[in-house]
């Protein structure tokens, strides 16, 4: 049974639009997980939130990775409770919520990234499939989006997913083929980069002579997902630091 429906656009929105549709969409669908890219824009996207909460009646969380891990801690429990008590809650994350916490809401709505991060917003989204139809989780690029150039994983895999998109509009993004797609264009940027891969495995090769060389690239399916996540690994490992900026 598939849990969600991704629904990507390529028209930017403001951090003030993309607010709004997550005010939107919380009034829709009762709880809603909204994930930038940037520190910054969680911020702007937290306040223009609050100011528009007028009432109060939707509780509006902010987690970040400038905050201790006991206190974000604190928050995603508190998060957990008010979702466990259908009470209307938004969170506003940096990716940070996207890997390694278990917790579900109704509607996400994510700032255009890799489609490896969509897929894992994706996954807060019916988590246990409590709803039988799925649920919306809405991707949308933020406009005169500044601060990536310092990130450049997140900005190619910006760069990809949003070039899948315009290429073809509705395309299914949960398939197997725009997954595969989008590793063959992310593999390609690094080769041409000069590669940025040299993580040592076993014996003299790296991740990156894996998964370029085409005798072990092309194995059947199941290997080419256990490359790829293994590759996943270490690139995050390394670049974990980096990400603490986001």
């Amino acid at each position: 049974m598939r849990r969600t429906n991704i629904i990507a656009s390529y028209e930017p929105k403001t951090l003030d639009q993309f607010a709004d549709i997550v005010f939107e969409q919380t009034q829709r669908n009762g709880s809603c997980l909204a994930i930038v890219n940037l520190k910054s824009e969680a911020k702007a996207v937290y306040r223009r939130l609050v100011q528009m909460n007028v009432d109060q009646h939707v509780a509006i969380v902010h987690l970040s990775t400038s905050m201790c891990g006991k206190h974000r801690n604190k928050r995603i429990n508190d998060v957990k409770q008010l979702l466990s008590s259908e009470q209307p809650v938004i969170c506003v994350s940096t990716q940070l919520i996207e890997a390694g916490v278990d917790i579900s809401f109704n509607c996400v709505v994510r700032a255009l990234a890799g489609l490896d991060s969509i897929l894992q917003a994706a996954g807060r989204c019916n988590r246990n499939g409590k709803s039988s139809t799925p649920r919306p989780v809405y991707v949308y690029p933020i406009a005169d989006e500044k601060g990536l150039h310092r990130l450049a994983d997140i900005q190619i895999g910006k760069e990809i997913t949003g070039q899948m998109i315009r290429e073809n509009p509705g395309a299914d993004l949960l398939s197997e083929s725009a997954i595969s797609q989008y590793y063959d264009h992310w593999l390609k940027r690094i080769d041409a980069g000069g590669g940025k891969l040299d993580y040592p495995l076993e014996g003299e090769r790296t991740a990156y002579d894996l998964l370029s060389d085409n005798h072990y690239f092309h194995h059947p399916q199941s290997h080419r997902s256990a490359l790829i996540q293994r590759y996943r690994q270490l690139y995050l490992q390394r670049h974990r630091s980096q990400r603490q900026s986001l």
